[in-house]
């Protein structure tokens, strides 16, 4: 897809050579205005001119008013710079009103409106692209009413609307649902970020039906609660009856849909969805996305017994759902409400194209060693996929002694990240886990680690990166410098157990002690390969 500047830039392209060839006529055929008079020369400078600041504009993020940038620094210039650049409507018809680390008072609201209001006014019919950012303070009335006023005149010019994306109190932003669908023909991405409070009141179910919005494209319906707290606070529910068939890319995320009764185009490319559904929802509604190809599922369920969940998959006649497109998968559940939920849904999900693969956990409540992903479902969902792995990120209770069997099946993975955490049981990281991961057995590293306590196994052999994240305050991890010389010195020289290296480690990122860290950067073999082409990065904990 071409860059908007790249756009820009033939669009300037056709349009002088259509002057050119205009002023050629005009030369001979206007008897009034005589060759290179001012006349001709003016009226096409004006329109090219027009092109220029249209150029001048960011791609992205859309323009801020500001002084200092496009389109209110074109009109400081001159007087010739104003007027043109008053008549391009297409100069105004993008606007960002952000405010990133404040709450706003009323009185900032209220300047933020007349922007608007002037932006709507010079833009004239052109579709608009908004993006309206300003928080304010939950009780503060008197901001909260500014505020709405601003999005009611924003909905006057709905019909225009191009992108639209507004991040801002749940109940300032009810009145757009009534607009979205038929009075919004063309709309193609549109982004409602709402941040709602526990003390709201509960709002009445909104049904929403899209389907006249034929050029949308991306579409975001997010709530901000997840900032706060991973158990969601709903208020009331949204009902998608339907959507255009041109819709791309969709995230729902802690908002109470039912995607059971989700209608969703065949032609959906990117799904992300955080909420309270079951792995028979999904994999009973899987088969309505043919080309999904990017998937990310944050499972939010109180499902405490694995047996439950069986029956009801048995019940509702699941088997194995094939998605043959889907490359990157990302899969977030809650310690433990939600892991036999995922569970279930590895055991029943095929990915042959998958290269990208992230689990992440996180713990809202108390758990013992069966509430936890099994890891042999992992092993097995990745072995039935048949796919070419490329990227591993874990970020879940496991043994080492899983992990090393795991990476036995990985032969193609080119970057793993791990995230170690002294809690639970998440596992102590240690020289294990290095010796696996060191191709080389050859007795010109024998002085590096010459009495090694794990067996060299050189899984991975073609891994690029490799990246250990301490969160807790307490060390997860035991390396030993011997073990990051040792692993690091055979992704990087040129003789390994399976023969040459045949893709050098690029980045690495490792938590040592202190004196182990010395130990591995005054190291001179490793002082050369960090000349030559790897990144190092050694944290001390």
């Amino acid at each position: 897809m071409s860059s908007p500047n790249a756009n820009n830039r033939r669009e300037v392209r056709l349009r002088s050579g259509n002057i050119k060839r205009r002023t050629d006529q005009n030369q001979s055929a206007s008897p009034t205005h005589p060759p290179n008079s001012s006349w001709t020369k003016f009226s096409h400078f004006t329109e090219l001119l027009s092109l220029v600041f249209i150029f001048c504009l960011p791609s992205r993020p859309s323009p801020r008013p500001t002084l200092e940038s496009a389109p209110l620094l074109l009109i400081q210039v001159c007087k010739r710079w104003r007027d043109v650049a008053l008549s391009t409507p297409r100069l105004w018809a993008s606007l960002e009103l952000k405010a990133e680390h404040s709450k706003l008072k009323s009185e900032a609201i209220e300047q933020c409106h007349s922007v608007l209001r002037l932006w709507t006014r010079r833009s004239g019919a052109v579709p608009l692209s908004l993006v309206i950012m300003l928080p304010v303070h939950a009780d503060d009335d008197k901001a909260l009413v500014a505020l709405r006023d601003l999005v009611s005149t924003s909905l006057a010019h709905c019909r225009r609307w191009s992108l639209i994306a507004l991040h801002m109190e749940s109940r300032c932003i009810g009145q757009v649902y009534r607009v979205l669908g038929s009075q919004t023909p063309l709309l193609k991405s549109l982004s409602l970020i709402t941040i709602s409070r526990p003390s709201e009141p509960v709002s009445k179910t909104i049904f929403l039906d899209l389907t006249e919005a034929k050029q949308l494209q991306n579409l975001i319906f997010r709530d901000r609660t997840e900032i706060r707290t991973r158990i969601p606070t709903y208020n009331g529910n949204i009902i998608l009856k339907s959507f255009p068939d041109s819709l791309q890319s969709a995230e729902f995320r802690n908002l109470k849909i039912s995607i059971s009764t989700l209608s969703v185009p065949s032609t959906l490319r990117i799904l992300d969805i955080c909420g309270a559904f079951t792995a028979v929802d999904f994999l009973s509604l899987s088969s309505r996305f043919p080309r999904l190809e990017n998937l990310q599922l944050e499972i939010q369920n109180p499902v405490y017994d694995g047996s439950y969940m069986l029956e009801e998959l048995k019940n509702h006649n699941v088997g194995l759902v094939r998605l043959p497109y889907v490359h990157t998968f990302i899969l977030i559940f809650g310690i433990p409400y939600s892991c036999h939920d995922s569970t279930s849904m590895l055991e029943h999900l095929s990915l042959p194209s998958i290269s990208h693969f992230s689990v992440y956990s996180y713990r809202i409540g108390f758990h013992n060693l069966q509430d936890r992903l099994s890891t042999d479902s992992l092993g097995t969902f990745l072995l039935r996929s048949h796919a070419a792995l490329k990227q591993l990120l874990l970020d879940m209770p496991f043994s080492e002694a899983e992990l090393v069997t795991l990476l036995q099946n990985l032969p193609t993975l080119e970057e793993l990240c791990l995230v170690s955490r002294r809690v639970d049981m998440y596992p102590e990281l240690t020289d294990r886990t290095l010796a696996a991961l060191t191709l080389s057995g050859d007795s010109v590293y024998d002085p590096v680690w010459p009495n090694p306590t794990y067996p060299f196994l050189g899984l991975c052999p073609i891994l690029r990166k490799f990246s250990v994240l301490e969160i807790s305050r307490e060390p997860g991890t035991n390396f030993s410098s011997l073990g990051v010389i040792a692993m690091v010195l055979s992704r990087c020289e040129p003789r390994t157990i399976n023969g040459p290296v045949q893709s050098a480690l690029t980045d690495c990122k490792l938590p040592l002690k202190s004196d182990d860290k010395q130990q591995v950067i005054s190291d001179t073999r490793i002082q050369r390969c960090i000349s030559e082409n790897l990144r190092l990065s050694i944290t001390v904990i």
